[in-house]
């Protein structure tokens, strides 16, 4: 597609963003109704069924999410009977977290995520393309003054993800 005039690529750009955020939303929303979790619940419960159990703070790193952020998440998933805390055996200061049988299972009824799709497409793009879109989206994150924010891998529209301290 070739760029047409100032004002309307402005345009064209702006209603590209806006189509990838309602994506995301809409994403968002069916996850919500139809497994009654957020995105990143789905991805710590992923997380857990690929390697358990896992400190807080390991699974936080994996998450790319903060401690704090970490600690809400898992209350919910603890509330809602997917995972639970246990202590460490050598060190009591330790919390692992696994998941419970329920989660287990809904680890395996799980739909599959947005960003797994993208990541699917996007890596049989050529290389090149790849990094064509990398420095594209970098710019417009930097014209939009969100180049230096700190982002989790997470695409969702949940303010679950974001620090209450940030």
């Amino acid at each position: 597609m070739e760029p047409q005039s100032s004002s309307t690529a402005d345009i064209e750009v702006l209603t590209a963003l806006r189509r990838v955020l309602r994506a995301v939303s809409i994403h968002s929303r069916q996850m919500a109704r139809s497994t009654g979790l957020t995105v990143p619940q789905v991805l710590c419960l992923r997380a857990l069924s690929l390697e358990e159990p896992l400190t807080s703070a390991q699974l936080a790193q994996r998450l790319q999410v903060s401690p704090a952020t970490l600690t809400g998440l898992v209350d919910r998933l603890v509330e809602g009977g997917l995972v639970r805390r246990r202590r460490g055996t050598h060190d009591r200061r330790q919390v692992h977290i696994l998941l419970s049988e329920a989660g287990r299972q809904r680890v395996g009824q799980m739909p599959r995520l947005l960003q797994e799709r993208f990541v699917e497409g996007f890596l049989r793009l050529c290389e090149s393309e790849r990094c064509q879109i990398l420095r594209a989206l970098d710019r417009i994150a930097e014209l939009m003054g969100a180049a230096d924010l700190d982002a989790a891998p997470i695409l969702s529209a949940e303010d679950t993800i974001t620090d209450p301290g940030a």
